[in-house]
């Protein structure tokens, strides 16, 4: 099975607490244990399963096969609340139609859309969503051919995302759902702060009946819902300014979005978001945060704040005993250096009496590489979030200094979850991350630079113990903080807030009397 295809359909699947019919060749490894509450069952079309299952999926299946017989054997072998999931290559998709005009041969589906929505109804699914996935380039078709949308009234968002999607997916339940679209607008990529955030949670959100998501950076597509689709706006960390958002704040609220910010640091940082009044918190309908901590701050702008901490979406496996001599210490973080300044002399000097036992992995700061004295030490400049994670997939030890001043106390614990899902035991500062580890038991905690110096020294020494320590830490991740165990959360958050949509709006313009004209 191709990626795109395995793409498309584990964005339509639901992942949390399901036994899945995985009717496709790769879709059970592509699932694998990072979505622990989730079992697969390799099956064929007519299969008979032991017992109903909660999800059946289909990706390629042999042209002219029958859609009525299959959805029927279907609706008899999945539970009351399942879920049907069906594959076509997209006939609208841009590279395909391109390569058509110049010659070539189009996609050939093993039964048509109309058929399979009409087969999947009789079979007693009422509840039918087609989407576009996943999304990829246009390839410029969308922009050249606008003239001829217009002229055919076809909308150009709706075109837009049909161009860029190579498979149209069909998921069928036995009951209709409201039609949520959940439109997310990022900052541009700061580490794996956009993954988890915003990236990794809208995804989850749309394997929930009813729901769709769309993301895009730093400007969204007004005319991308359709009629019946109530519409959420999460703008991640708006630096709003009286100036310039008031004017788009007036145009989301009449074109009927609820909007939620999306804000996972103490706005001091932003010297503008005081100067406009905090409008980046009062002037739309609720805000979304990380820490409890935050959550008490911003309340005292918006009455509506919810703090979801920050998860992990893929768990990878346990971490194993190592044999290698080398210990690798990593440290990958921006904008650290009043943290780590103070406690510098004692780390060269503990990495000095360690000799060439601990390799120093720094990623980011290059002014926290160069301050270090051993010769046994590697940099790398700022990197995606893919490259981040499998340094610490590297690193026995993850260093994570924080200073208590009231910006830090704010920050989430993120870079732990990370180090603990990759099996790095955290070193690590009390101020946040007391709140999530247990010194000596998942973690090791240090007050001092002196504590600091001894825990460092302790697990160097001790493979036994690094592995014990890392051990539970990976497993209370998997226990407490995977992004699965969110969705439905914040899917009941998002639909209460949808529901009272009119008195938050009444609740924006008191806060915000400009927004009331």
């Amino acid at each position: 099975m191709t990626l795109t295809l395995t793409a498309a359909l584990l964005a339509a699947l639901p992942r949390v607490g399901t036994r899945i019919g995985d009717g496709h060749g790769g879709l059970a490894a592509a699932i694998h244990a990072d979505t622990p509450d989730l079992q697969t069952e390799t099956i064929d079309p007519f299969s008979e399963p032991v017992a109903p299952l909660d999800a059946v999926t289909f990706g390629l299946l042999p042209a002219g096969t029958d859609p009525v017989p299959l959805a029927a054997h279907w609706a008899k072998h999945t539970t009351a609340q399942g879920t049907l999931v069906f594959a076509l290559p997209n006939p609208r998709y841009a590279p395909a139609l391109i390569d058509v005009l110049r010659g070539g041969s189009p996609s050939v589906a093993w039964t048509t859309e109309a058929a399979l929505e009409a087969a999947c109804r009789a079979a007693g699914f009422t509840g039918l969503e087609w989407r576009a996935d996943p999304l990829g380039d246009d390839l410029g078709l969308a922009k050249a051919l606008k003239p001829i949308l217009d002229s055919l009234n076809l909308p150009f968002g709706w075109f837009l995302t049909e161009a860029r999607a190579q498979w149209r997916v069909l998921r069928a339940t036995r009951q209709a759902r409201p039609r949520r679209l959940l439109q997310s607008m990022t900052i541009a990529p700061i580490g794996a702060i956009n993954d988890v955030r915003v990236t990794e949670p809208a995804g989850l959100v749309q394997t929930v009946p009813g729901w769709r998501s769309i993301i895009s950076e730093k400007t969204i597509d007004l005319g991308i819902a359709a009629a019946d689709e109530a519409k959420l706006l999460l703008w991640q960390r708006p630096v709003m300014r009286r100036q310039s958002e008031l004017p788009s704040l007036r145009t989301l609220i009449a074109r009927g979005y609820l909007i939620v910010t999306e804000f996972d640091d103490h706005p001091m940082r932003w010297p503008d978001i005081e100067t406009n009044g905090y409008l980046s918190f009062t002037g739309v309908h609720a805000v979304q945060t990380s820490t409890p901590e935050l959550a008490e701050l911003l309340r005292a702008y918006n009455p509506e704040v919810r703090a979801f901490p920050n998860a992990i979406l893929h768990l990878p496996p346990p971490p194993a005993p190592r044999t290698r001599k080398e210990v690798v210490l990593f440290f990958g973080a921006l904008n650290r250096e009043d943290d780590w300044r103070p406690l510098m002399p004692a780390l060269n000097a503990t990495l000095a009496e360690l000799g060439g036992a601990v390799t120093v992995d720094v990623l980011h700061d290059r002014v926290f590489f160069d301050a270090l004295a051993t010769p046994a030490k590697r940099f790398t400049p700022l990197a995606p979030a893919a490259e981040y994670r499998r340094h610490l997939g590297d690193a026995d030890i993850a260093f994570l200094p924080l200073g208590d001043t009231l910006f830090n106390r704010m920050k989430s614990d993120l870079k732990y979850i990370e180090a603990a899902a990759h099996g790095a035991v955290a070193l690590a500062s009390p101020t946040v991350y007391r709140a999530s580890i247990e010194s000596g038991v998942d973690g090791v905690l240090f007050q001092d630079a002196g504590e600091m110096a001894d825990g460092l020294r302790r697990l160097v020494l001790d493979p036994d113990l690094r592995h014990r320590l890392s051990m539970a830490a990976w497993s209370k991740i998997r226990r407490e903080r995977l992004a699965i165990h969110q969705t439905a959360a914040r899917t009941a958050w998002y639909e209460d807030l949808l529901s009272r949509r009119d008195r938050l709006t009444d609740g924006i313009r008191a806060r915000v009397p400009e927004l009331a004209l």
